[in-house]
């Protein structure tokens, strides 16, 4: 199962992340990063702030929300700030915030969050976010909705820990034969600046999924697993989730 999912990892980055397309001039190539796009620019996690120049995906970014994006720095923007650049658009992929709820929020959604399997494959801290790179099943060409809903461990929260729960609604996909399921990977945001606190400037951020017992278990034999990391309250820290 571990080669399974580090192979769907590379799978992302390959379908969503890899152009053939490089700038000759560029000062940095293959950059990667997340940003928000802001008026038509793209304003990194890190704090720089791009001018799309040149556009080379096959899709049209849209007009505002959070993407990872693959691209190459040309040059400092003339007249623009110092963190200013205009940057070539090689590819990018959408970014959903996931917005942490308390129980009494996730009670009152209109769906059922779902117990349903859900990997954990990296994350890590930048911009105020907590970024997952996640895996489910789906049924292939499916129209199903799936919903990924991010709870709130009350019990375990406090003034120094923010624990939380990805939880995972397949609509009832994950009940079918692993043959008619295949796998999708998608990356979610998760706000946790205003968890931090002021005086401490640092959690530690616990995120707890449910996925298959072993290598060779069905979707309907899983257990918890935990990934934990240090978020600091520093605009573009960007420290890894393990």
């Amino acid at each position: 199962m571990k080669n399974l999912i580090r192979t769907l990892a590379i799978a992302l980055a390959a379908a969503s992340l890899v152009s053939c397309l490089e700038s000759d001039d560029a000062i940095l190539r293959g950059e990667t990063s997340i940003a928000e796009i802001q008026n038509g620019r793209l304003v990194t996690d890190m704090g720089n702030i791009y001018n799309v120049t040149t556009l080379n995906s096959e899709k049209a970014l849209p007009s505002s929300g959070r993407v990872y994006i693959l691209g190459d720095v040309l040059n400092k923007t003339v007249g623009g700030q110092d963190n200013e650049y205009d940057y070539s658009l090689l590819s990018w992929a959408e970014v959903s915030v996931a917005k942490a709820l308390t129980h009494d929020e996730i009670l009152s959604l209109s769906h059922d969050p779902g117990k349903d399997p859900v990997y954990v494959e990296s994350g890590w801290f930048s911009g105020g976010y907590a970024n997952l790179s996640i895996i489910t099943f789906e049924k292939s060409e499916s129209p199903a909705t799936h919903y990924l809903d991010v709870e709130i461990d009350e019990t375990r929260t406090s003034s120094d820990t923010l624990a939380l729960v990805i939880r995972h609604n397949s609509q009832g996909e994950n009940d079918l034969k692993t043959s008619e399921l295949s796998s999708k990977a998608s990356l979610i945001s998760i706000p946790i600046e205003k968890y931090i606190d002021s005086q401490k400037k640092k959690i530690v951020c616990a995120i707890k999924y449910k996925w298959l017992a072993t290598n060779l278990s069905g979707l309907n034999d899983c257990k918890d697993y935990e990934v934990t990391g240090v978020a600091e309250k520093a605009s573009y820290v960007q420290e890894s989730i393990r």
